[in-house]
């Protein structure tokens, strides 16, 4: 073969631009090394790449970027990793440092491994729960997740559970993350459902509140949809339309993992049912702002304009009072508009 030649000749090194060009032929010949046992020149070509790879990583604004990431060979990073992490007698001692390294550069585009690499990426679990960190652009927050995602769907909860743990707990410097903070909303959001519904974790509704909590935060909202359930058990239904309905229409992430969509008509029939037959003496104005926006917008019954004038408070200094804790909720901007 006329690249093992080279790389023969060249003691290993070569151009990265050519490696881009035809990874898949430098691949094979390091497999063909590798199965040959020609570990010494096999040893040098995966080191001279991982140490070019090393250099385009630390910009860590390009290797984040979709689509610019094309220059990592999850095969090699995987063989450099192995190689490190178990030496070859004559050839290389073994490196703690560098083959973890090599683990947590794998880690960050789990979403992308070949089912083969997952399966051997995450079996380094300790390692990878460990010394993950919060970075530029938090992709290790992002990273926990696809794995937590990875282990729950094989029903793995227990271990899921630590990934998305540890993704929604970074701190940096007293702040949970630098950006963008939706990343870690997401593992806040499924922390928040593993309490909630005791999966991988003793269930515990007061964590799934305060995580469902922090999620809405980072994601620019108020209020979590999820938490909004609680609200409704409790029969606090015009509180949990408000939750349901907050808007936020600045924020450019998709945050659409904090709403239950295809549970929520079933939701608002509840809502309507509860309100619609609350006898009028005991319907708050809070309640009748509900049924006003619910005729209005036709959720669990057809739009009327009529009632909903007739159900809807006009009274401005009421809304000016319960404002600043609803402000953001999708009916505060109708009825502030209707008020004025």
């Amino acid at each position: 073969m006329k690249l093992i030649t080279s790389l023969r000749k060249n003691n290993g090194q070569f151009e990265m631009d050519e490696f881009v060009n035809d990874m898949h032929a430098y691949e094979r010949a390091f497999k063909y090394l590798l199965k040959n046992k020609d570990f010494d020149l096999a040893y040098k070509c995966l080191n001279h790449y991982f140490n070019e790879f090393k250099k385009y990583e630390s910009e860590g604004i390009l290797s984040y970027r979709p689509g610019l990431d094309y220059i990592c060979s999850y095969y090699s990073l995987l063989q450099y990793a192995l190689l490190m992490e178990k030496g070859i007698k004559g050839v290389v001692d073994k490196n703690k440092k560098e083959s973890n390294y090599a683990y947590l550069l794998l880690l960050k585009r789990f979403d992308q491994l070949p089912s083969s690499i997952k399966k051997q990426v995450i079996k380094k679990n300790h390692l990878l729960l460990k010394n993950a960190y919060c970075d530029i652009n938090d992709r290790y927050s992002q990273a926990l997740y696809y794995a937590g995602d990875y282990l729950f769907k094989k029903k793995r909860y227990s271990l899921a559970f630590k990934f998305f743990h540890k993704g929604a707990n970074f701190d940096c410097d007293g702040r949970q993350i630098t950006f963008p903070y939706f990343l870690i909303g997401r593992n806040q959001d499924r922390v928040g459902d593993m309490y909630r519904d005791g999966l991988g974790v003793k269930k515990n509704i007061t964590k799934a509140k305060f995580y469902y909590t922090k999620c809405a935060a980072n994601c620019g909202n108020k209020y979590h949809p999820k938490n909004g359930d609680f609200l409704l058990e409790k029969g606090e239904s015009a509180k949990a339309f408000l939750n349901y309905t907050e808007v936020n229409l600045d924020f450019r992430y998709d945050v659409s993992f904090m709403y239950p969509i295809e549970t929520m008509n079933e939701k608002f029939e509840i809502i309507f049912k509860d309100l619609n037959n609350k006898p009028e003496a005991k319907r708050s104005k809070l309640d009748k702002c509900v049924l006003a926006m619910m005729h209005r917008l036709g959720l669990s019954t057809e739009a009327n304009i009529d009632r909903y004038s007739e159900f809807l408070p006009t009274d401005a200094d009421w809304v000016e009072e319960w404002a600043n804790e609803f402000e953001d909720s999708f009916i505060y901007h109708l009825i502030k508009y209707h008020c004025q």
